[in-house]
């Protein structure tokens, strides 16, 4: 049962065919290619996953910087400027009387 499980974990690993199991020589001197393989790929991978890494690094840093001071100051203005510019006109008691009503009216529809 065991072996059921490691053959198939070891092709999936390391690329290991039944064929290349039976001619690999037993020697310990031999390098085992497919574990380099693996390694080498593992290698590469690392490499380029920080490479992009770094790379979206440094495209973010190089953007430029909004000058958020400058910003909030050119948007206090315009509001300044709107706000001088709007002219205020008195309500009679007749708007207020309605104004005062359609609110009582929605409370009432809503509770």
């Amino acid at each position: 049962m065991l072996k059921r499980w490691i053959m198939p974990l070891q092709k999936w690993l390391f690329g290991v065919t039944d064929n290349q199991q039976h001619t690999r020589l037993d020697s310990s001197d031999e390098p085992d290619t497919t574990r380099r393989r693996f390694f080498k790929q593992a290698a590469i991978s690392t490499v380029s996953v920080a490479g992009t890494a770094g790379l979206a690094k440094t495209v973010v840093d190089s953007m430029p910087q909004p000058d958020l001071r400058q910003q909030y100051n050119q948007d206090a203005v315009k509001g300044e400027n709107e706000l001088l510019q709007r002219e205020y006109v008195v309500m009679t008691d007749e708007e207020k009387d309605t104004m005062v009503q359609s609110l009582v009216d929605t409370y009432n529809k809503e509770s």
